[in-house]
């Protein structure tokens, strides 16, 4: 996850990857080849979300407004050098389980999740069918460029809806 300061980007590590394969004229084969997920873009401040998926070299970009209602409670525990508070919500069908701390403030998170009072550093459903962790954290002095590859294909990426991205990919 980058967070920068108008949008965080939310992506699996086959695009950094990709990126620096690109960046040390590497060229793709067979071997080297990522698996792509989607990318998912959040104005910061807001509940607008870009998700970005690649099916057969066309990037696709559907568009959504996600929000989580989340309940805080007393729960404590220390990862490392920070200090967690447990958040529960409601979202997408299933119920998740947080771990933010409010020493990190940024009300940012794995995939779509955000809005807690501090950076989301675990979370997972309450079946754990899903699991995020935060496993390195890095403060950079500047913006950091964003992925050029993916840049190429996020300008030519073609907007759908999620009803015609389902056909799609069912298809």
């Amino acid at each position: 996850m980058d967070i920068n300061p108008k949008e965080s980007l939310f992506y699996g590590r086959d695009y950094y990857v990709l990126d620096s394969i690109v960046n040390n004229n590497i060229e793709l084969n067979s071997e080297n080849a990522p698996s792509f997920t989607s990318i998912t873009f959040h104005d910061k401040g807001s509940v607008n979300f870009a998700e970005c998926v690649l099916i057969e070299y066309q990037m696709y970009k559907m568009s959504s407004n996600d929000v989580q209602t989340w309940k805080l409670l007393d729960e404590k525990k220390k990862v490392g050098q920070y200090t967690l508070q447990k958040a529960t919500t409601t979202w997408g069908g299933r119920k998740w389980i947080a771990w933010f701390t409010p020493e990190i403030p940024f009300q940012e998170g794995p995939y779509k999740f955000h809005g807690l009072p501090g950076l989301i550093m675990e979370i997972s459903d309450d079946k754990e069918n899903y699991s995020f962790k935060v496993i390195k954290s890095q403060n950079f002095e500047e913006t950091q460029p964003t992925l050029k590859y993916f840049g190429i294909l996020y300008e030519k990426a073609i907007s759908l809806s999620w009803e015609k991205y389902i056909k799609l990919r069912l298809s």
